[in-house]
Order: structure tokens, then sequence, then C-alpha cells
């Protein structure tokens, strides 16, 4: 029995050199090789679906590379560095209103999609205030 080894480019060999059976993995990053190529215009369209059908058919690693070797690596996009999440909102200051805790939200809404009961609003809650 022969021993496995991993080699830098991530595909698996035997010790004697020999390609074993490709992993969906290998065939999913010789997928992305080739479109890679094709959006690169390195692949035409008729190309570029022989190639991949052929490469899910693909049973050894050598067969994904000779499917790719005219291609360059696929490149990576780098992903920056920073917060995972949106910035927070800022947060406004309360604006001047009827009276102190007015909603503002309500009132806006109010006088927006029912004027006259926005209005009502907003004339009994500066009597409240002034009350």
């Amino acid at each position: 029995m022969t021993k496995k080894m991993t080699v830098m480019t991530g595909t698996t060999h035997n010790a004697t050199g020999a390609s074993v059976r490709a992993s969906d993995a290998d065939r999913e990053g010789a997928a992305e090789i080739l479109r890679g190529g094709f959006s690169e215009g390195r692949l035409t369209r008729a190309e570029l679906d022989d190639r991949v059908a052929a490469v899910y058919g693909a049973t050894t690693v050598a067969d994904l590379r000779g499917l790719t070797a005219d291609l360059p690596p696929a490149r990576r996009v780098p992903v920056a560095a920073g917060p995972t999440c949106a910035a927070p909102l800022p947060v406004l200051d309360r604006l001047p209103g009827p009276g102190p805790g007015a909603d503002q939200c309500l009132l806006m809404f109010l006088l927006f999609a029912f004027p006259s009961a926005g209005i009502i609003y907003w004339i009994l809650s500066a009597r409240a205030r002034a009350g």
C-alpha cells in the first residue's frame, strides 16, 4: 500500500506521484478556474460548457489538470478586514415639538397619513405642555 500526501496546491497524490480520485472540492475548484477563464475572455461559451461537463465527469485529479492546464489559477478576491456589521445609525437629537414626551414619529405619521388627526394630536400635545 502506498502513502498519500498533500502537496502545497491542495492536490492529493500517492507517494509514487500518480493521481488519485478527485473530490467534489477538487471538481468545484476546477470549475471555478474555468469560469474565471470564461469571464476573462480566455474561453468561449461552448468551451466553458464542454469543459465544465467534463470536470463534473472527471474521476482523477489528473483529468482535472488536463482540463485547466492552459488557464491561470483562479484568482481570489481579498476580503477587506473591518467591521462585520453596518455602522450604527446616527441618533438625532430630539426635535422641537408639541411637548416633552410627545412621540415625534407618531406625530409625523399622523400629519402625513391623517392630516386632521395629526393636527388634533399636535394641538392636544401643545395644550398638555402649556397646562
